[in-house]
Protein backbone atom coordinates (compact mmCIF):
# COMPACT_ATOMS: atom_id res chain seq x y z
CA UNK A 1 0.00 0.00 0.00
CA UNK A 2 2.84 2.44 0.95
CA UNK A 3 4.47 1.81 -2.36
CA UNK A 4 1.38 2.32 -4.24
CA UNK A 5 1.12 5.73 -2.78
CA UNK A 6 4.27 6.63 -3.40
CA UNK A 7 4.17 5.33 -6.73
CA UNK A 8 0.96 8.04 -7.23
CA UNK A 9 3.00 10.51 -5.62
CA UNK A 10 5.36 10.26 -8.35
CA UNK A 11 2.50 10.44 -10.78
CA UNK A 12 0.92 13.62 -9.36
CA UNK A 13 4.22 15.78 -9.38
CA UNK A 14 5.65 14.27 -12.88
CA UNK A 15 1.95 15.42 -14.41
CA UNK A 16 2.20 18.81 -12.86
CA UNK A 17 6.09 20.08 -13.88
CA UNK A 18 5.24 18.22 -17.27
CA UNK A 19 2.14 21.09 -17.15
CA UNK A 20 4.22 23.46 -15.83
CA UNK A 21 6.88 23.42 -18.27
CA UNK A 22 4.54 23.42 -21.01
CA UNK A 23 2.73 26.18 -19.98
CA UNK A 24 6.33 28.12 -19.54
CA UNK A 25 7.06 26.97 -23.13
CA UNK A 26 3.75 28.19 -24.32
CA UNK A 27 3.40 31.65 -22.50
CA UNK A 28 6.87 32.10 -20.84
CA UNK A 29 6.31 33.67 -17.83
CA UNK A 30 7.71 30.70 -15.21
CA UNK A 31 10.65 31.60 -16.46
CA UNK A 32 10.26 34.93 -15.53
CA UNK A 33 10.19 34.38 -12.01
CA UNK A 34 13.14 33.06 -11.21
CA UNK A 35 15.08 35.45 -10.63
CA UNK A 36 16.82 33.86 -7.48
CA UNK A 37 18.04 31.22 -9.48
CA UNK A 38 21.61 31.15 -11.36
CA UNK A 39 21.32 32.55 -15.00
CA UNK A 40 21.75 28.97 -16.57
CA UNK A 41 19.02 27.96 -14.45
CA UNK A 42 16.27 30.55 -15.21
CA UNK A 43 17.47 30.79 -18.77
CA UNK A 44 16.89 27.11 -19.40
CA UNK A 45 13.81 26.68 -16.81
CA UNK A 46 11.34 25.07 -19.09
CA UNK A 47 13.89 22.32 -20.33
CA UNK A 48 15.20 21.50 -17.10
CA UNK A 49 11.47 21.36 -15.53
CA UNK A 50 10.20 19.48 -18.33
CA UNK A 51 13.13 16.51 -18.27
CA UNK A 52 12.22 16.21 -14.26
CA UNK A 53 8.81 15.75 -15.21
CA UNK A 54 9.54 12.93 -17.82
CA UNK A 55 11.78 11.48 -15.64
CA UNK A 56 9.31 11.03 -13.15
CA UNK A 57 7.06 9.85 -15.07
CA UNK A 58 9.48 7.27 -16.25
CA UNK A 59 9.35 6.49 -12.49
CA UNK A 60 6.42 6.14 -12.07
CA UNK A 61 6.08 3.58 -14.56
CA UNK A 62 8.57 1.42 -13.32
CA UNK A 63 6.93 1.29 -9.92
CA UNK A 64 4.07 0.28 -11.28
CA UNK A 65 5.35 -2.21 -13.92
CA UNK A 66 8.05 -3.61 -11.22
CA UNK A 67 8.06 -7.21 -11.23
CA UNK A 68 9.67 -7.87 -7.44
CA UNK A 69 7.33 -6.84 -4.56
CA UNK A 70 10.18 -6.99 -2.38
CA UNK A 71 13.51 -6.27 -4.37
CA UNK A 72 15.32 -7.97 -1.23
CA UNK A 73 13.50 -11.45 -1.39
CA UNK A 74 15.75 -14.13 -2.34
CA UNK A 75 15.81 -16.32 -4.75
CA UNK A 76 13.78 -14.51 -7.43
CA UNK A 77 11.20 -16.82 -8.51
CA UNK A 78 7.93 -16.12 -10.93
CA UNK A 79 6.13 -16.10 -7.25
CA UNK A 80 7.30 -12.70 -6.71
CA UNK A 81 6.15 -11.23 -9.89
CA UNK A 82 3.03 -9.01 -9.93
CA UNK A 83 0.43 -9.03 -12.92
CA UNK A 84 -0.03 -6.11 -14.50
CA UNK A 85 -3.52 -5.16 -13.72
CA UNK A 86 -6.22 -4.10 -16.26
CA UNK A 87 -6.83 -0.51 -14.36
CA UNK A 88 -2.85 0.18 -14.39
CA UNK A 89 -3.39 -0.15 -18.01
CA UNK A 90 -6.68 1.84 -18.62
CA UNK A 91 -4.79 4.63 -16.15
CA UNK A 92 -1.43 4.81 -17.98
CA UNK A 93 -3.96 4.92 -21.31
CA UNK A 94 -5.78 7.68 -19.86
CA UNK A 95 -2.89 9.80 -18.74
CA UNK A 96 -0.44 9.18 -21.93
CA UNK A 97 -3.75 10.67 -23.52
CA UNK A 98 -4.76 13.69 -20.74
CA UNK A 99 -1.13 14.93 -21.36
CA UNK A 100 -0.63 14.63 -24.97
CA UNK A 101 -4.47 16.81 -24.99
CA UNK A 102 -3.22 18.90 -22.35
CA UNK A 103 0.09 20.03 -24.72
CA UNK A 104 -2.02 19.91 -27.46
CA UNK A 105 -4.38 22.39 -26.43
CA UNK A 106 -1.16 24.49 -25.49
CA UNK A 107 0.00 24.65 -28.53
CA UNK A 108 -3.06 25.78 -29.98
CA UNK A 109 -3.61 28.08 -27.66
CA UNK A 110 -0.45 29.33 -28.51
CA UNK A 111 -0.80 29.21 -32.21
CA UNK A 112 -4.05 31.00 -32.36
CA UNK A 113 -2.16 34.16 -30.81
CA UNK A 114 0.48 33.90 -33.51
CA UNK A 115 -0.33 36.57 -36.53
CA UNK A 116 -3.07 35.88 -38.84
CA UNK A 117 -0.25 34.94 -42.19
CA UNK A 118 1.69 32.77 -39.68
CA UNK A 119 -1.27 31.16 -37.93
CA UNK A 120 -2.09 27.88 -39.85
CA UNK A 121 1.24 26.73 -40.42
CA UNK A 122 1.44 27.48 -36.08
CA UNK A 123 -1.40 25.33 -35.94
CA UNK A 124 0.35 22.16 -37.68
CA UNK A 125 3.07 22.74 -36.16
CA UNK A 126 1.37 22.66 -32.73
CA UNK A 127 -0.66 19.37 -33.91
CA UNK A 128 2.47 17.91 -35.03
CA UNK A 129 3.97 18.35 -31.40
CA UNK A 130 1.55 17.17 -29.60
CA UNK A 131 0.79 14.17 -31.66
CA UNK A 132 4.94 13.58 -31.04
CA UNK A 133 4.10 13.66 -27.28
CA UNK A 134 1.77 11.18 -27.91
CA UNK A 135 4.13 8.93 -29.66
CA UNK A 136 6.36 9.52 -27.22
CA UNK A 137 4.89 8.81 -24.53
CA UNK A 138 3.64 5.54 -25.84
CA UNK A 139 7.37 4.43 -26.90
CA UNK A 140 8.19 4.84 -23.49
CA UNK A 141 5.21 2.84 -22.68
CA UNK A 142 6.48 0.22 -25.06
CA UNK A 143 10.22 0.30 -23.62
CA UNK A 144 8.89 -0.63 -20.27
CA UNK A 145 7.07 -3.41 -21.25
CA UNK A 146 9.88 -4.96 -23.78
CA UNK A 147 12.04 -4.20 -20.24
CA UNK A 148 10.14 -5.98 -18.56
CA UNK A 149 9.33 -9.07 -20.84
CA UNK A 150 12.92 -9.67 -20.68
CA UNK A 151 13.15 -9.21 -17.07
CA UNK A 152 10.18 -12.28 -16.54
CA UNK A 153 13.03 -14.05 -19.22
CA UNK A 154 15.67 -13.45 -16.57
CA UNK A 155 13.99 -14.73 -13.94
CA UNK A 156 12.37 -17.76 -15.57
CA UNK A 157 16.11 -18.45 -15.99
CA UNK A 158 16.75 -18.04 -12.77
CA UNK A 159 14.12 -19.95 -11.50
CA UNK A 160 14.75 -22.87 -14.05
CA UNK A 161 18.81 -22.48 -12.45
CA UNK A 162 17.72 -22.14 -9.09
CA UNK A 163 15.38 -24.74 -8.96
CA UNK A 164 17.69 -27.31 -11.07
CA UNK A 165 20.15 -26.72 -7.75
CA UNK A 166 17.76 -27.29 -5.36
CA UNK A 167 16.41 -30.33 -6.76
CA UNK A 168 20.24 -31.62 -7.17
CA UNK A 169 20.63 -30.59 -3.26
CA UNK A 170 17.10 -32.37 -1.95
CA UNK A 171 18.88 -35.13 -4.02
CA UNK A 172 22.36 -35.72 -2.98
CA UNK A 173 20.72 -35.43 0.74
CA UNK A 174 18.31 -38.37 0.25
CA UNK A 175 21.01 -40.74 -1.14
CA UNK A 176 23.26 -39.66 1.67
CA UNK A 177 20.41 -40.39 4.03
CA UNK A 178 19.79 -43.77 2.09
CA UNK A 179 23.25 -44.40 2.52
CA UNK A 180 23.44 -43.82 6.11
CA UNK A 181 20.64 -46.92 6.60
CA UNK A 182 22.87 -49.07 4.82
CA UNK A 183 23.58 -52.82 6.63
CA UNK A 184 27.22 -51.96 5.00
CA UNK A 185 29.16 -49.56 7.43
CA UNK A 186 31.61 -48.52 3.97
CA UNK A 187 28.23 -47.20 2.41
CA UNK A 188 26.95 -45.41 6.08
CA UNK A 189 31.25 -43.72 6.10
CA UNK A 190 30.02 -42.75 2.49
CA UNK A 191 26.34 -41.35 3.39
CA UNK A 192 28.32 -39.16 6.35
CA UNK A 193 31.29 -37.94 4.08
CA UNK A 194 28.34 -36.79 1.65
CA UNK A 195 26.58 -35.19 4.15
CA UNK A 196 29.87 -33.03 4.99
CA UNK A 197 30.32 -31.80 1.68
CA UNK A 198 26.35 -31.19 1.15
CA UNK A 199 27.25 -29.36 4.11
CA UNK A 200 30.31 -27.49 3.30
CA UNK A 201 28.64 -26.27 0.15
CA UNK A 202 25.31 -25.24 1.26
CA UNK A 203 25.80 -22.91 4.71
CA UNK A 204 21.53 -22.94 5.15
CA UNK A 205 21.60 -26.79 5.22
CA UNK A 206 24.31 -27.18 7.90
CA UNK A 207 21.97 -27.48 11.17
CA UNK A 208 19.86 -29.74 9.35
CA UNK A 209 23.35 -32.30 8.30
CA UNK A 210 24.09 -32.02 11.64
CA UNK A 211 21.09 -33.33 13.35
CA UNK A 212 21.02 -36.21 11.06
CA UNK A 213 24.01 -36.75 12.35
CA UNK A 214 22.91 -36.68 16.52
CA UNK A 215 20.18 -38.53 15.33
CA UNK A 216 22.38 -41.65 14.32
CA UNK A 217 24.55 -41.12 17.08
CA UNK A 218 21.47 -41.24 19.41
CA UNK A 219 20.67 -44.68 17.88
CA UNK A 220 20.87 -47.41 20.39
CA UNK A 221 24.46 -48.76 20.57
CA UNK A 222 26.68 -51.37 22.74
CA UNK A 223 30.03 -50.66 22.33
CA UNK A 224 32.41 -53.72 21.64
CA UNK A 225 34.30 -53.96 24.59
CA UNK A 226 38.08 -52.90 23.38
CA UNK A 227 36.10 -49.36 23.49
CA UNK A 228 36.04 -49.17 27.06
CA UNK A 229 39.63 -49.64 27.13
CA UNK A 230 41.17 -48.08 24.49
CA UNK A 231 41.91 -44.38 25.44
CA UNK A 232 42.18 -41.82 23.03
CA UNK A 233 45.82 -41.49 22.61
CA UNK A 234 46.89 -45.57 22.59
CA UNK A 235 45.82 -46.76 18.96
CA UNK A 236 48.14 -50.12 19.24
CA UNK A 237 45.15 -51.99 20.40
CA UNK A 238 43.11 -50.44 18.15
CA UNK A 239 44.97 -51.45 15.37
CA UNK A 240 45.17 -55.11 16.77
CA UNK A 241 41.37 -55.23 17.00
CA UNK A 242 41.37 -54.41 13.21
CA UNK A 243 43.36 -56.46 12.13
CA UNK A 244 41.26 -58.88 13.43
CA UNK A 245 39.06 -58.18 11.72
CA UNK A 246 40.53 -57.82 8.13
CA UNK A 247 41.73 -61.63 9.18
CA UNK A 248 38.44 -62.81 9.77
CA UNK A 249 39.23 -63.56 13.59
CA UNK A 250 35.97 -61.62 15.10
CA UNK A 251 32.53 -63.90 15.52
CA UNK A 252 30.05 -61.86 13.41
CA UNK A 253 28.15 -60.03 16.26
CA UNK A 254 31.84 -59.06 17.09
CA UNK A 255 32.74 -57.89 13.92
CA UNK A 256 29.39 -55.85 13.57
CA UNK A 257 29.80 -53.78 17.00
CA UNK A 258 33.39 -52.94 15.88
CA UNK A 259 31.92 -51.92 12.65
CA UNK A 260 29.47 -49.78 14.22
CA UNK A 261 32.15 -48.52 16.48
CA UNK A 262 34.09 -46.97 13.48
CA UNK A 263 31.13 -45.59 11.92
CA UNK A 264 30.52 -43.46 14.76
CA UNK A 265 33.95 -42.33 15.46
CA UNK A 266 33.24 -41.58 12.25
CA UNK A 267 30.23 -38.96 12.72
CA UNK A 268 32.03 -37.65 15.63
CA UNK A 269 34.90 -36.94 14.17
CA UNK A 270 32.63 -34.42 11.91
CA UNK A 271 30.88 -33.12 14.72
CA UNK A 272 34.76 -32.25 15.76
CA UNK A 273 35.92 -30.63 12.79
CA UNK A 274 32.78 -28.68 12.17
CA UNK A 275 32.76 -27.22 15.72
CA UNK A 276 36.51 -26.55 15.72
CA UNK A 277 37.09 -22.41 16.01
CA UNK A 278 40.48 -22.64 16.54
CA UNK A 279 42.75 -21.18 14.08
CA UNK A 280 43.54 -18.07 12.81
CA UNK A 281 42.18 -17.52 10.47
CA UNK A 282 39.28 -19.75 11.66
CA UNK A 283 39.46 -22.66 9.35
CA UNK A 284 36.84 -23.23 6.52
CA UNK A 285 35.69 -26.39 8.06
CA UNK A 286 33.96 -24.63 10.98
CA UNK A 287 30.35 -24.39 10.77
CA UNK A 288 29.44 -21.65 12.95
CA UNK A 289 26.36 -21.46 14.70
CA UNK A 290 25.42 -25.15 15.74
CA UNK A 291 23.33 -26.85 17.92
CA UNK A 292 23.81 -30.61 19.10
CA UNK A 293 21.02 -32.60 20.65
CA UNK A 294 23.09 -35.61 21.68
CA UNK A 295 20.19 -37.03 24.48
CA UNK A 296 21.10 -40.31 25.19
CA UNK A 297 23.51 -41.09 23.35
CA UNK A 298 26.71 -43.38 23.50
CA UNK A 299 30.05 -41.33 23.01
CA UNK A 300 33.40 -43.26 22.81
CA UNK A 301 36.14 -41.30 23.57
CA UNK A 302 34.59 -37.94 22.92
CA UNK A 303 37.25 -35.21 21.91
CA UNK A 304 35.45 -31.81 21.31
CA UNK A 305 38.60 -29.16 22.20
CA UNK A 306 38.60 -26.34 21.04
CA UNK A 307 34.60 -26.73 19.63
CA UNK A 308 32.42 -23.69 19.68
CA UNK A 309 28.76 -25.12 20.17
CA UNK A 310 25.91 -22.76 20.26
CA UNK A 311 23.74 -24.94 22.84
CA UNK A 312 24.67 -28.45 23.91
CA UNK A 313 22.38 -30.89 24.57
CA UNK A 314 23.66 -34.25 26.30
CA UNK A 315 21.31 -34.91 28.67
CA UNK A 316 21.57 -38.82 29.53
CA UNK A 317 24.20 -39.00 27.60
CA UNK A 318 27.05 -41.61 28.20
CA UNK A 319 30.64 -40.80 27.48
CA UNK A 320 32.81 -44.16 27.53
CA UNK A 321 36.55 -43.62 27.49
CA UNK A 322 38.22 -40.18 27.78
CA UNK A 323 35.71 -37.26 27.61
CA UNK A 324 37.84 -34.06 26.05
CA UNK A 325 35.94 -31.02 26.17
CA UNK A 326 39.06 -28.45 26.59
CA UNK A 327 38.90 -25.22 25.47
CA UNK A 328 34.89 -25.69 24.52
CA UNK A 329 32.58 -22.46 24.78
CA UNK A 330 29.30 -22.62 24.76
CA UNK A 331 27.37 -19.66 23.64
CA UNK A 332 24.29 -21.01 24.88
CA UNK A 333 22.52 -23.35 27.33
CA UNK A 334 24.87 -26.58 27.78
CA UNK A 335 22.71 -29.75 29.44
CA UNK A 336 24.61 -33.20 30.73
CA UNK A 337 21.89 -33.69 33.50
CA UNK A 338 21.81 -37.35 33.90
CA UNK A 339 24.95 -37.80 32.02
CA UNK A 340 27.30 -40.80 32.98
CA UNK A 341 31.07 -40.22 32.31
CA UNK A 342 32.92 -43.38 32.66
CA UNK A 343 36.61 -42.36 32.00
CA UNK A 344 38.31 -39.32 32.65
CA UNK A 345 36.76 -35.85 31.97
CA UNK A 346 38.23 -32.58 31.35
CA UNK A 347 37.04 -29.26 30.67
CA UNK A 348 39.67 -27.55 30.98
CA UNK A 349 39.33 -23.40 30.32
CA UNK A 350 35.81 -24.49 28.68
CA UNK A 351 33.82 -21.81 28.99
CA UNK A 352 30.15 -21.27 29.96
CA UNK A 353 28.14 -18.48 28.81
CA UNK A 354 24.81 -19.40 29.78
CA UNK A 355 23.36 -22.06 32.21
CA UNK A 356 25.20 -25.05 33.08
CA UNK A 357 23.37 -28.56 34.18
CA UNK A 358 24.83 -30.71 35.46
CA UNK A 359 21.85 -32.35 37.75
CA UNK A 360 22.37 -36.01 38.74
CA UNK A 361 25.37 -36.36 36.36
CA UNK A 362 28.00 -39.33 37.63
CA UNK A 363 31.57 -39.09 37.38
CA UNK A 364 33.24 -42.38 37.55
CA UNK A 365 36.71 -41.32 36.84
CA UNK A 366 38.74 -37.50 37.49
CA UNK A 367 36.39 -34.83 36.63
CA UNK A 368 38.83 -31.56 35.67
CA UNK A 369 37.42 -28.21 35.59
CA UNK A 370 40.76 -26.43 35.65
CA UNK A 371 39.98 -22.68 34.64
CA UNK A 372 36.76 -23.22 32.93
CA UNK A 373 34.72 -20.41 33.33
CA UNK A 374 30.61 -20.19 34.29
CA UNK A 375 28.51 -16.87 33.56
CA UNK A 376 25.95 -18.47 36.04
CA UNK A 377 25.95 -20.73 38.77
CA UNK A 378 26.07 -24.37 37.83
CA UNK A 379 23.94 -26.97 38.62
CA UNK A 380 25.27 -29.76 40.42
CA UNK A 381 22.66 -30.98 42.30
CA UNK A 382 22.29 -34.91 43.19
CA UNK A 383 26.14 -34.87 40.79
CA UNK A 384 28.23 -38.00 41.66
CA UNK A 385 32.09 -37.77 41.87
CA UNK A 386 33.72 -40.70 42.06
CA UNK A 387 36.92 -38.59 42.58
CA UNK A 388 36.89 -34.92 44.14
CA UNK A 389 36.64 -32.64 41.15
CA UNK A 390 39.19 -30.65 40.97
CA UNK A 391 38.81 -26.82 39.90
CA UNK A 392 41.84 -25.30 39.91
CA UNK A 393 41.41 -21.46 39.16
CA UNK A 394 38.05 -21.55 37.55
CA UNK A 395 35.84 -18.96 37.26
CA UNK A 396 32.09 -18.80 39.00
CA UNK A 397 30.27 -14.71 37.84
CA UNK A 398 33.56 -13.68 37.82
CA UNK A 399 34.61 -14.88 40.94
CA UNK A 400 37.65 -17.30 41.00
CA UNK A 401 38.10 -20.36 42.74
CA UNK A 402 41.35 -20.23 44.44
CA UNK A 403 41.13 -23.22 46.65
CA UNK A 404 41.33 -25.38 43.34
CA UNK A 405 38.68 -28.40 45.07
CA UNK A 406 34.99 -28.70 44.87
CA UNK A 407 34.31 -29.57 48.84
CA UNK A 408 31.24 -31.75 49.27
CA UNK A 409 29.57 -29.06 52.38
CA UNK A 410 31.08 -25.40 51.19
CA UNK A 411 29.19 -23.04 52.36
CA UNK A 412 30.74 -20.12 50.56
CA UNK A 413 29.27 -18.97 47.28
CA UNK A 414 32.35 -19.59 45.72
CA UNK A 415 31.95 -23.12 45.24
CA UNK A 416 30.03 -24.10 42.49
CA UNK A 417 29.00 -27.77 43.39
CA UNK A 418 25.78 -27.55 45.64
CA UNK A 419 25.46 -29.12 49.11
CA UNK A 420 23.22 -32.27 47.47
CA UNK A 421 26.45 -33.53 45.45
CA UNK A 422 28.24 -36.45 46.81
CA UNK A 423 30.43 -38.89 45.91
CA UNK A 424 30.23 -42.41 46.85
CA UNK A 425 30.26 -43.79 50.20
CA UNK A 426 29.11 -40.68 51.72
Amino acid sequence: MKALVRAYALLVIAVLLIVAATANLIFGQIGKIVTSAPAWIAHNWPAVTLAAGILLLAAFLIRRLSLGRDPKSQPVSAAHVQPISMKSVVFVALLAISVSLVALALLMGLANQAIPASRPQAQIDAVKTGLSVAAGIAAAGALMLAVRRQRLAEIAHLSQDHDAAEKRKNEMYVKAVEQIASERPQVRMAGFYALEQLGQNNPEVRQMVVDVICAYLRMPFVPPPEAYRIPYWARDAANDLALMSLEGRLDEAHQARFEEWQVRMLAQEILDHKTLKYGDPVPDSYWPGLSLNLTDAVLVNWHFGGGHIEHGNFSGATFIGRCFLDNTTFTGQAWFRGAVFVGPTSFFRSVFEFTADFHDAEFKQDAHFVEAEFARKPDFKGTIFAKTPVALRAKLADVVVEDGIFEKNAADARHMISNDSKRPGD
